[in-house]
């Protein structure tokens, strides 16, 4: 049986955080009704739904289900995935991610995704990708493109000049050089930022990928992620 590693911490204030680590096993497989009504769900489900759901003081990661990528094919790590928080509804911009993944060579590799809410709670789940010959196995849906996406875009702040970038084996790279990110109310707030994810090697021919994290004049932290690829 296939499991993975999860990670949690929850912010109880004024108490401590609480960390914990544990085994969880894949669910056994569904019967095709059960696969037809989840299925049924995810297309119709909206953010706010999931979010009244949620009951941890942690975000929830979802879509980070072991996956399988054919050989030569084209992976983005963070195609589907997506995360909510009982209070900060969709998270996803905060999900940063660690770990590569080959499509040229066949193998397993093991993804970290981390998301964090606006009082320190976080998730982290370590996810098994497969690099073979089989074919690769579809996108799950996600559901933020039924929730209220116009009205979330009023609190993000503006990530400029993230674009993912390819650079020369032995070439300088500084990721914060020519970012620049401002707030809600148009103050840049470039020097609040945190890089996160993959050290960039320049010397190692790969991708990697970083994430930007900066907390808004709200509280609330905004995420934004880019791939740099040396060749």
């Amino acid at each position: 049986m296939n499991s993975i590693i999860i990670k949690m911490m929850i912010a109880l204030l004024p108490t401590a955080p609480v960390v914990g680590e544990y085994m969880a096993d894949y669910e056994p497989a569904k019967t095709e009704n059960a696969k037809q009504e989840q299925n049924k769900n995810e297309l119709t489900e909206t953010i706010e739904d999931i979010q009244a759901k949620v009951t941890t003081d942690y975000p929830k990661l979802f879509n980070v289900d072991e996956f399988n990528v054919q050989v030569g094919d084209s992976f983005d790590p963070i195609e589907g995935v997506y995360a909510v928080d009982k209070r900060d509804g969709d998270v996803t911009d905060n999900i940063t991610t660690s770990g590569d993944v080959d499509t040229s060579t066949i193998g397993d590799y093991y993804l970290k995704y981390k998301v964090t809410n606006n009082t320190g709670g976080w998730y982290e789940i370590t996810r098994i990708v497969h690099v073979s010959e089989n074919p690769t196995d579809k996108i799950k849906p996600t559901p933020k493109t039924f929730g209220r996406d116009s009205d979330k875009n009023k609190t993000r702040v503006t990530f400029t000049s993230i674009d993912d970038v390819e650079i020369s084996v032995g070439s300088d790279f500084d990721p914060k050089k020519g970012v620049k990110i401002y707030d809600t109310d148009g103050h840049d707030i470039t020097n609040d930022a945190i890089v996160q994810g993959d050290k960039v090697d320049t010397e190692k021919v790969g991708e990697y990928f970083i994430a930007y994290t900066v907390i808004d004049r709200f509280g609330k932290a905004n995420a934004a992620a880019r791939k740099v690829t040396v060749k």
